[in-house]
């Protein structure tokens, strides 16, 4: 999956959200608060636990998929 990651400022997202993706026009966009990066390592977990849920999530989906495929067939 291809996405373009863009860091704003802590106000531009909800209380308690530190992330999230939203797609406009194809195209899949990864918001993160900038909070939520070190800048001192430059490592950000939000990028990681992001990623963790939306594989969990494409992969639900797709096992979803395949189980009424195969019910189809």
């Amino acid at each position: 999956m291809r996405y373009q990651v863009r860091f704003v400022a802590d106000a531009s997202l909800p209380e308690g959200v530190e992330w999230t993706f939203a797609r406009q026009a194809g195209t899949t966009y990864f918001f993160v608060k900038q909070s939520a990066i070190d800048t001192t390592t430059g490592r950000c977990d939000a990028l990681t636990r992001a990623w963790e849920v939306w594989e969990s999530t494409e992969a639900k989906s797709t096992l979803v998929t395949l189980r009424t495929f195969a019910r189809a067939i």
